[in-house]
Formats: structure tokens, C-alpha cells, sequence
């Protein structure tokens, strides 16, 4: 083995240590940017729920329960009728 081939061993070794000390690096930051993301997604969730006016609002009148019942009463499917057609003997239908 020539000292040559030596340099690109030893130069190919330290570019592999170095990929994984990249790779381990890379993979802290997307764990660290996970973690702010979720914490900060969590308190704007929370911020936006505590803001809402929950619990402060008056009971529908009867108009609107009306409304509301009619509405629900045509958003329940329609029964469907099957009507059977037979076929004559020359394939036909009758």
C-alpha cells in the first residue's frame, strides 16, 4: 500500500465521521424546531380558545328552532322505492 492510498482511506474515513456528525446535527435541529413549532402551535390554539365568547350568548327563540328543525327534517335521506321490472321471454322488458 502506497501512501497515497493510505491519504484517500484515511481521507474517506473522515468524510463518513463527518457526514454522520452533520447528520446527527441536522437531525438535533429538526428536533429542536419541532418542539418551538408545537409549543407555539399550542399557545395560539389556546390563545384563540380563551378569547372566544363561550358560554355568553343567549338561547335560540322558537322561530329559529323552527327553522333549524325544517332544515334537519330535509337533510334525513328520502326513502327510496324499488320498482322490480321483469323481462318478457324474447328479453324484452315488460
Amino acid at each position: 500500500m502506497t501512501y497515497l492510498e493510505v491519504a484517500i482511506i484515511a481521507l474517506v474515513a473522515l468524510n463518513l465521521a463527518f457526514s454522520l456528525y452533520q447528520t446527527r446535527l441536522l437531525g438535533l435541529v429538526i428536533r429542536n424546531t419541532a418542539l418551538e413549532l408545537d409549543n407555539s402551535l399550542a399557545n395560539a390554539i389556546q390563545e384563540v380558545i380563551s378569547g372566544l365568547p363561550i358560554g355568553d350568548f343567549e338561547p335560540p327563540n322558537p322561530i329559529q328552532q323552527m327553522i333549524a328543525q325544517i332544515l334537519q327534517d330535509r337533510m334525513k335521506p328520502q326513502a327510496i322505492q324499488v320498482k322490480e321490472v321483469t323481462r318478457a321471454e324474447d328479453g324484452k322488458f315488460a
